[in-house]
């Protein structure tokens, strides 16, 4: 039986316990008065949960306070803790305790962990711990109610531009907490600051070996299972856009949830969204291409999300890349003919794999979408098919997959059988995209529409780019390979 309780003005003289999937919110204006113990249980099918809403914090426990978090699974967890004065020695069963410190990163990400084997927890930062065996209860306690996380929560957060320095897609990656022992609402615009970040929520499943990912904005939608909530000090990684703070308050607080998971349903899509989930038997992750006006191909903050990869040996890994920038969730303006999105698929172990298009997709507007398969050779109506099964090996290239939205039948035709490289503009910086797996060498002749020839370089890989310095006008981009000569006209800007 699930108990939800709104407090108002409340006085209690005996012992106050929250059971698993029960909660307590006190209203904004309301007060609670504890004059002994207050226990918030947890076990594998829920915690219990204290919302205290008020701005500074009305919960008054005169005793001692316990609460409990169940984790279910091993490996690695992104925790905070709901108590001050807690750490490290709560995790007697391991010394595997990291924290994430950006500013250490430099030219490789991996260098931003920080081993830390003891000590206690900072309000709002998030710790990556890893337990061996999965049923374990972490007793979180506090002497009264003055030691029980409420009120507002300020953290620094940082994005490190160094010479030399990490990818912008590596870069700016914070481990922050909920620090309360309640949910708290990511869409809560009075209960954050996020001035300073993109806004995106990243949370680790380990049961998933994946992230769930959360994109907020005036267009909010979740993939991998990501929703607007962050259960009770659980971690979560933001991307910060500079150096800065990021802040949190109690009118983000909920009270009224079954249990902690963050699998809630995600607010309904009425404009052009294309979802697609790779599966390698259970393990799955999932990528988004929407349609938004006041949006860009390139990345638009508050409206992509960048790919935040899993380290899983068996875990499938499927984005799009525009620009050197890896994409999770890729919103782009004015759906429109022959739109073609590269699509990279990676895993570290060889396997049967599938692609299919999933229900939170909205194909309302959207005429066709097809996959071309670069190593097969293979087009694929996804659209009508729904799903295309492969197989990968770890040394394909994962540059293998074309997306194509709403193509004409001259465009499949150029894709399948013609055209062995995809070839565009941006401004003045053109893209070659090799679409085979091979690495093919060759030579760039640049020319203007008159013939005239403008530069010429030699190549030896299968993605590369480079900018025409000239007036703006059309110019003819040629790749020449021991395969043949093949041409395509761009408009420069």
């Amino acid at each position: 039986m699930l108990l939800f309780i709104f407090v108002a003005n409340t006085n209690v003289n005996a012992q106050f316990i929250i059971k698993p999937g029960s909660s307590v919110c006190i209203a904004n204006s309301g007060e609670l008065y504890i004059n002994t113990n207050l226990t918030l249980y947890s076990n594998s099918s829920g915690s219990g949960h204290l919302a205290d809403r008020t701005s500074g914090g009305s919960l008054t426990v005169t005793s001692n306070i316990l609460v409990e978090r169940y984790i279910s699974s091993s490996g690695w967890h992104n925790v905070g803790s709901p108590v001050s004065s807690s750490g490290s020695s709560l995790f007697s069963g391991t010394d595997m305790i990291f924290y994430y410190d950006e500013t250490k990163v430099q030219n490789d990400w991996n260098f931003g962990w920080v081993w830390y084997p003891s000590g206690n927890f900072t309000n709002f930062k998030a710790y990556d711990i890893y337990l061996d065996a999965g049923g374990q209860t972490i007793n979180y306690t506090t002497s009264n109610s003055s030691g029980l996380n409420t009120g507002s929560f300020s953290i620094n957060i940082t994005n490190t531009d160094v010479p030399n320095g990490e990818t912008e897609n590596h870069k700016g990656w914070n481990l922050i907490a909920n620090p309360y022992p309640s949910p708290v609402d990511w869409l809560t615009e009075s209960g954050w600051d996020k001035s300073d970040i993109n806004d995106a929520k990243y949370i680790w499943n380990p049961q998933a070996s994946n992230y769930t990912i959360f994109l907020g904005g005036s267009d909010p939608v979740g993939i991998n299972g990501g929703t607007r909530y962050i259960p009770s000090n659980q971690g979560f990684w933001v991307q910060a856009t500079t150096n800065g703070t990021f802040s949190i308050n109690n009118a983000c607080r909920k009270g009224i949830m079954s249990s902690t998971p963050d699998y809630y349903k995600n607010q309904e899509i009425t404009y052009p969204l294309i979802s697609l989930i790779a599966t390698i038997d259970t393990l799955t992750d999932e990528t988004v291409i929407r349609f938004l006006r006041n949006t860009t191909n390139d990345y638009d903050l508050n409206a992509d999300a960048v790919k935040l990869f899993s380290q899983g040996d068996n875990v499938p890994q499927i984005y799009t890349e525009h620009n050197k920038t890896n994409f999770a969730i890729n919103s782009v303006p004015n759906l429109k003919e022959n739109m073609v999105f590269p699509l990279n698929f990676n895993c570290k172990s060889s396997a049967s794999c599938s692609l299919k298009l999933s229900n939170l997709s909205y194909l309302n507007d959207i005429d066709d979408v097809y996959l071309y398969d670069n190593l097969k050779k293979e087009m694929i109506d996804i659209k009508q098919k729904g799903i295309y099964y492969f197989d990968h090996q770890i040394n394909n290239n994962p540059s293998r997959f074309l997306l194509i939205v709403n193509p004409t039948q001259e465009k499949l035709k150029e894709i399948s059988t013609d055209s062995y490289y995809d070839i565009y503009s941006v401004g003045n910086r053109v893209f070659v995209n090799q679409l085979t797996t091979e690495i093919e060498k060759g030579q760039v002749l640049i020319s203007n529409i008159m013939g005239q020839r403008i530069d010429k370089f030699n190549y030896n890989t299968n993605k590369f780019s480079f900018t025409i310095e000239s007036s703006p006008g059309i110019y003819i981009v040629s790749i020449i390979t021991t395969k043949g000569k093949e041409s395509k006209k761009l408009y420069i800007k």
